[in-house]
């Protein structure tokens, strides 16, 4: 298994990790600590997110609860 590398700057955000051992942990650190290069320590205030499991973001709808998303078919076209 390759180590993951997110520092890729693109228009529309998914991130997909296996679920192996720690690696989804490893995973969310590796994301937090990009935010933090990026816009600073001051960049990410946990105080300040409503964080919900199910939401809409980066143009797609995500249900973590019942493990599904739903890509819309625009998103899926410009594959």
């Amino acid at each position: 298994m390759k180590p993951f590398w997110s520092f890729y700057w693109v228009d529309d955000i998914v991130l997909v990790e296996v679920d192996v051992d720690d690696r989804l942990q490893k995973a969310e650190k590796r994301l937090r600590d990009e935010v933090k290069l990026v816009f600073g320590s001051d960049g990410w205030h946990e105080g300040k997110f409503t964080w919900s499991r199910v939401f809409h973001a980066v143009g797609i709808d995500w249900n973590i609860p019942d493990e599904y998303i739903t890509v819309p078919q625009r998103k899926i076209d410009k594959l």
